[in-house]
């Protein structure tokens, strides 16, 4: 089977869209993959060396050569291709934020809109790889949309998109022009696709209910390579990794506080907080107390997940604030996967109508706290009885073997 796939960022295991991509693929015997992007960075991953990559820059450079438009590449970068590309990538993220993000956003949308980089380069490459299938994720963005568009009409070829977040609740709410137009955009390629995937049970029936999709939950898969953990550290070591956006970062900070208050007769805890999430210094100061917590930066996903597998307790958490649940209600977290594979216990902490807490909810071993309170009393109980995570951990693992083993079928269409 060919499988052309579309994403906005390069096909980057390092992060979490390339490595879940990656995790839903990998297992596909026999299967070929190609990608179209449309950033300046590198892909970094084992399976796709077909690419077509598609640039603000691009479109600005030859808006009135469109044929130059979009660049092919093939074989694997190398890996210091791949680090100056990051960094770039990296440097012009941290610009976009000090600045302007709203304009550079405006800007950005304003060229793919244009339909320049739709030209005879992109379909050659098209039809030199010829897929049976074009995977993406269900966005209304016009680099997913018109590209999507385009190889529906003049190609007919079968469309699977995945569900990631939930896009339509706050395009609906913003009620503008732009926003309304996004949401017929989204209707159109949910419209046109022969399987809609989403990450929750939650997100599927929500846009069951508006889009008649029949979209069913796809989730990462689990792969036990580490063993159940057999003992815990002194102090226990709790570890974050994810992004500190949607209000989290708030929780955090108020873990910490609490963390600070448990640690004051003796160091019973210390917590560690990877995130590629850009932040101020003085915000890392407030994740970072002598003896009780810091702020690491981001890390490679292999790395993630030794660190992991060496924790006691992983945490993920939500915001309690109202606004930020209303964006979050019906997101998965694919950290959840990494977690149930790690050997090591669980805590969720965030408010119990969240898809993640809830399904966390329903794993036997793993704990959940629906308020920061929750947390101090759940933290006490382990201080006294440390020991207890390790059978957490086993039940967990149990649970993760029995609901996500690899699925080497699920793009059945």
């Amino acid at each position: 089977m060919k499988i052309l796939v579309l994403t906005r960022n390069a096909w980057d295991d390092t992060n979490s869209i390339g490595n879940t991509i990656s995790n839903f693929f990998s297992d596909f015997k026999g299967a070929e993959f190609a990608n179209i992007y449309f950033r300046s960075s590198r892909p970094d991953n084992n399976l796709c060396d077909k690419y077509f990559r598609v640039t603000e820059k691009d479109i600005l450079k030859n808006f009135f050569s469109k044929e130059k438009i979009g660049e092919k590449i093939i074989g694997f970068p190398t890996k210091d291709q791949r680090v100056k590309a990051r960094s770039n990538e990296k440097k012009l993220i941290s610009a976009i934020h000090k600045y302007n993000l709203k304009f550079f956003y405006t800007i950005s949308n304003g060229l793919f809109n244009s339909k320049k980089w739709i030209n005879r380069k992109l379909d050659d490459f098209i039809k030199e790889f010829n897929p049976d299938v074009v995977f993406s994720f269900a966005k209304s963005a016009p680099q997913y949309y018109l590209t999507l568009e385009h190889i529906h009409k003049k190609f007919g070829k079968k469309i699977v998109l995945w569900i990631a977040d939930d896009e339509y609740t706050a395009l609906k709410s913003a009620n503008t022009k732009d926003s309304l137009r996004s949401v017929e955009r989204l209707k159109y390629i949910i419209g046109a696709a022969s399987k809609v995937y989403g990450c929750s049970k939650e997100i599927c029936s929500y846009y069951n209910g508006i889009f008649n999709c029949n979209a069913v939950p796809l989730y990462k898969s689990c792969r036990f390579v580490q063993p159940v953990r057999t003992a815990v550290n002194t102090p226990i070591r709790i570890v974050y990794a994810g992004n500190l956006l949607f209000g989290r970062f708030k929780t955090l900070c108020d873990i910490v506080n609490k963390l600070s208050d448990l640690n004051l007769s003796e160091n019973k805890f210390f917590l560690e907080i990877y995130s590629n999430t850009l932040i101020s210094e003085e915000q890392k100061r407030k994740l970072t107390v002598d003896g009780v917590s810091v702020f690491c930066g981001q890390r490679p996903y292999e790395e993630i997940k030794n660190i992991f597998s060496s924790s006691d307790i992983l945490l993920l958490v939500e915001s309690f604030e109202k606004s930020e649940i209303v964006k979050t209600k019906y997101s998965f977290s694919t950290k959840i996967i990494d977690c149930l594979q790690s050997g090591s216990s669980v805590l969720a902490i965030g408010p119990k109508e969240i898809s993640t807490i809830k399904y966390v909810s329903s794993i036997p071993g793993a704990a959940v706290v629906n308020d920061i309170h929750g947390f101090e009393n759940f933290a006490r109980e382990i201080a006294d009885n440390p020991e207890s995570l390790l059978t957490c951990a086993a039940q967990i693992r149990k649970f993760a073997i029995e609901h996500h083993s690899p699925d080497y079928d699920w793009l059945n269409i």
